[in-house]
């Protein structure tokens, strides 16, 4: 039995944080031997390099794909020692430091302890030890390799004993070969919950929460709502935002679309991003308030936080439930009501639900500009969604709202595709009906972006700009020149993205020189 001695033997030399990866690529820790078959490998890559691996696979005998992690394994001995050191190192500081606080903690921690132990430990030991109690202490234990899987977008499991499915963008919907007790999968979701700030107990068996790292989870505890035991949804979001370019290149909507988005963001009007369910309209919205000039006051209205933006004035908030006696819940019409006292250019909602719409279209009435989401499947869905219980907008306030886009889930050649499939203008209110004018569309038959009307939008920028009609289409064409350049030249990441719509803003000649476009938004080959 592995035993913890009083007092500390000769410090032992064990491997440093920065050597641990290393060690465990040189040790082959996860080289394990597979039972399938050459044709039904589809995919290994690493999530954790040198101590986790994803491993994808087709499984013949129930004719689907599946998805396996490979993680060091530890024997008998390595098991006891671990259970020997786990509760030796556990320590409140290791909850308030900060992530990389606590690695730096827990190394010392680890290296303190096993310095104590009845029992000599190895290099190797040494680095699967310290891998299994920062998977466990620092992450969320056996789901944290499928954290770290970049090409993972949603992780769920839907009951106790069951297995947990992922969505894999290369491979869609996997079966994985973790599942989760009923003890154990109670203690993940309120673990989930805690780091997230959110209350859920089996009095209040529901919550919504957002990770540190910034995915989404929904959660539900034990077996009162959810008759399989507790279940939990991580829709995981990308470490680095996506921006507007990766949207083109991704095929979502048009370089010319998003030219037209660009000039309607900056020049204040207001924007609504529908859709169903996991079609990316945050994703979207997220990209396209981009193009708020820099400097406007900017506040954001969320049940969970999702929105990231690179400005300085902006004022995030987020929904809050109630606690106790004292705590009262904070809704987003509470948010929206102090989002106004404090004098925003743009507010942005993360999605409309309820009562709040109407103090929302009220604000857009009297110049607030507002970018939102909703879910429906279509602009009429959209508008019926709105005049409708339990939001209730009056017909004759819709026109305040400036755009509508849909984003949708599309099928092409057995792969599906995320893509804004129309672009609808709102008119005014005449004869009891809102007008509507369809700009954009996709063909999915031709599998392409079309360009279908005369804009409404541009009719009234180029009176209050004081340009005329085709001096605005000349301004897209500029702007969808800046984005196809900004493409080819592979200008997609983050902090590059955010400089080039700043000096577009600041100087746009100087962005269009540094490009190579003419002022006619014609390239010098």
């Amino acid at each position: 039995m592995v035993k913890i001695n009083l007092f500390s033997k000769e410090k032992g030399e064990f491997p440093s944080l920065k050597n641990l990866s290393e060690l465990a690529i040189d040790y082959n820790l996860t080289d394990k031997k597979i039972d399938v078959s050459e044709e039904n490998k589809l995919e290994r890559y690493w999530l954790k390099k040198g101590f986790s691996e994803a491993f994808i696979y087709y499984d013949p005998d129930e004719g689907i794909n599946k998805y396996k992690v490979f993680e060091p394994e530890m024997d008998e001995e390595e098991i006891e020692t671990y259970q020997a050191v786990k509760g030796e190192v556990k320590d409140r500081i290791l909850k308030e430091a900060s992530k990389g606080e606590k690695r730096e903690i827990l190394h010392e921690k680890t290296t303190s302890v096993c310095n104590k132990l009845n029992k000599e430990i190895s290099d190797i030991e040494f680095v699967k030890l310290f891998y299994y109690l920062n998977r466990d202490f620092i992450g969320l234990g056996r789901l944290q390799p499928l954290m770290q899987d970049n090409y993972l977008e949603d992780i769920s499991c839907n009951g106790s004993n069951l297995p947990v499915y992922v969505y894999h963008q290369r491979h869609r919907d996997l079966e994985t070969e973790i599942s989760f007790g009923p003890k154990e999968l109670e203690t993940l979701v309120m673990n989930i919950a805690q780091r997230s700030n959110r209350q859920i107990s089996f009095a209040r068996p529901t919550a919504e929460a957002t990770l540190p790292d910034g995915s989404r989870a929904q959660l539900s505890l034990g077996k009162e709502v959810t008759l399989k035991g507790s279940t939990f949804t991580i829709r995981k979001f990308p470490e680095e935002p996506i921006t507007p370019t990766d949207l083109v290149a991704w095929d979502t909507l048009s370089s010319e679309m998003l030219a037209y988005l660009w000039l309607a963001s900056e020049n204040k009007k207001n924007i609504m991003i529908v859709g169903g369910t996991a079609t990316g309209k945050t994703t979207s919205l997220n990209a396209i308030t981009l193009f708020v000039p820099w400097g406007a006051k900017v506040v954001t209205i969320e049940d969970t936080h999702e929105i990231r933006l690179p400005f300085k004035n902006w004022v995030p908030s987020i929904t809050r439930e109630g606690f106790g006696d004292e705590a009262e819940d904070i809704d987003m019409y509470d948010l929206l009501r102090s989002a106004l006292r404090q004098r925003p250019e743009y507010i942005i909602v993360g999605e409309i639900r309820g009562g709040e719409a109407v103090t929302l279209f009220q604000a857009m009435s009297t110049g607030h500009t507002s970018f939102s989401t909703l879910h429906a499947s279509s602009v009429e869905r959209a508008i019926r969604r709105l005049e409708n219980p339990p939001i209730d907008v009056p017909r004759n306030m819709l026109p305040a709202l400036d755009l509508i886009a849909v984003q949708s889930m599309t099928v092409s050649e057995g792969e599906r595709h995320r893509r804004i499939t129309e672009i609808q203008e709102i008119g005014n209110y005449e004869s009891g009906k809102i007008q509507t004018n369809l700009l954009f569309n996709w063909n999915n038959n031709k599998k392409e972006f079309n360009r279908v009307s005369r804009s409404i939008l541009l009719k009234n920028l180029s009176s209050e700009l004081g340009y005329s009609y085709g001096e605005m289409e000349d301004e897209i064409k500029v702007r969808k020149r800046v984005i196809e350049k900004m493409n080819k030249n592979k200008v997609r990441k983050y902090d590059n993205v955010v400089k080039s719509i700043k000096l577009f803003q600041k100087d746009k000649k100087e962005l269009l020189d540094r490009l190579n476009i003419k002022k006619t938004g014609i390239e010098d080959e």
